[in-house]
């Protein structure tokens, strides 16, 4: 889904997934930051578009990340990746 001023992907659990506890999140970038928004804790990692990781915390519920420059970003948020665009 993309708006005009917040880019964002949902990580949603697949046909093939387990039926397991709801394990939804929305990722999104707002004013220079990314945003994820987990129903449970999960570990999250954020990329540069060469691999690097800039951020990475075990196991949280809701974070925030500064990004220092305006461009494309790989979140994975539990075993889900998606593409958040930072403008």
């Amino acid at each position: 889904d993309w708006s005009s001023d917040v880019l964002f992907r949902s990580c949603n659990q697949t046909q093939s997934d387990p039926p397991l506890l709801e394990t939804q999140s929305k990722v999104y970038a707002a004013g220079g930051i990314i945003k994820v928004e987990n129903k449970q804790a999960m570990p999250v990692t954020v990329f540069d578009v060469m691999g690097r990781i800039l951020y990475s915390v075990p196991a949280i519920q809701n974070t925030e990340f500064d990004v220092m420059q305006q461009g494309v970003y790989i979140v994975r948020c539990g075993n889900k990746v998606v593409k958040v665009v930072v403008d």
